[in-house]
């Protein structure tokens, strides 16, 4: 599942900016110990390759960059020419590889939603 993924990649940033690395490593050897395996699956299994991205970002965040630059290669390789994936399908890929690649920490998770909350008083 693609949430387990996702918040083991962002306790380990957590981890990280508390300066707790066994807790760090901690978060990610379990975020590697998940089976998203490159191979062919249907285009609407789409998950695992969610999956892929936040592994390839905790590969590179540990200096394995490496084999995080291979998984974003793949990600670009496969939405550029497996058309038998939906269109959705192939350009969220090849967002992923550009992003994991280029963006910045706090843009790097695409399903961030900025939130602003204003307040006013009345008195």
């Amino acid at each position: 599942m693609l949430k387990r993924e996702r918040t083991l990649y962002h306790m380990a940033c957590c981890y990280e900016k508390l300066n707790k690395p066994d807790m760090v490593k901690k978060c990610f050897d379990e975020l590697l110990s998940y089976e998203n395996a490159f191979g062919w699956e249907r285009g609407w299994q789409f998950r695992a390759w969610q999956g892929r991205y936040f592994q390839a970002l905790a590969l590179k965040k540990m200096g394995q960059t490496v084999i995080a630059r291979a998984m974003f290669d793949a990600m670009e390789v496969i939405g550029k020419q497996n058309k038998a994936l939906p269109i959705a399908a192939r350009k969220m890929l090849l967002q992923f590889a550009d992003r994991g690649r280029h963006a910045s920490e706090e843009n790097i998770d695409p399903m961030l939603v900025k939130v602003e909350i204003a307040a006013t008083a009345e008195l």
